[in-house]
């Protein structure tokens, strides 16, 4: 084994990590949408807004600069298609959760802590940041089948 393949690992279990962890987190936020109660609804969006802070951001950037080290290792050249891409792809990621994901878990947490869990704007916000998550999902998973297909190769 040698280095490329210590950065390809590492790289994979990220990934695995981050993609796997934000799958299970829109299956529980589906069924809690569901059959949830607005309590179990509110600690749910706390727990996720922790989550993609302290978890799922660290992990994709760990993972976009394993990647970046692997190209890096004359294996790659950051000109193909598939390459470009991922990047595209891991950006595009990126703006959904700082820039939408990331804030409005926020607000939704706020919003429950000053006018509790039963407040009329609550299911609509969670509605729709679990369609947005849903979105980054299936972008993340085209992203893995661009790594593992890598067209234009």
């Amino acid at each position: 084994m040698d280095g490329y393949d210590v950065l390809k690992f590492l790289h994979v279990y990220s990934v695995v990590l981050w993609v796997g962890g934000g799958a299970l987190l829109n299956i529980m936020g589906t069924r809690l949408a569901r059959a949830g109660t607005s309590q179990q609804l509110a600690e749910f969006g706390a727990q996720v807004e922790w989550i993609g802070l302290h978890i799922f951001t660290p992990l994709s950037v760990f993972a976009l600069i394993m990647g970046i080290l692997m190209a890096l290792n004359d294996r790659w050249d950051f000109g193909q298609t598939w390459i470009q891409l991922g990047l595209g792809g891991w950006f595009l990621s990126f703006l959904l959760g700082a820039g939408f994901l990331g804030p409005q878990s926020g607000k939704l947490g706020r919003l429950v802590r000053e006018h509790g869990p039963d407040h009329p704007e609550v299911r609509p916000r969670l509605t729709r940041l679990l369609l947005v998550a849903r979105l980054d999902v299936v972008l993340m998973l085209l992203i893995v089948a661009d790594m593992t297909i890598k067209p234009g190769l």
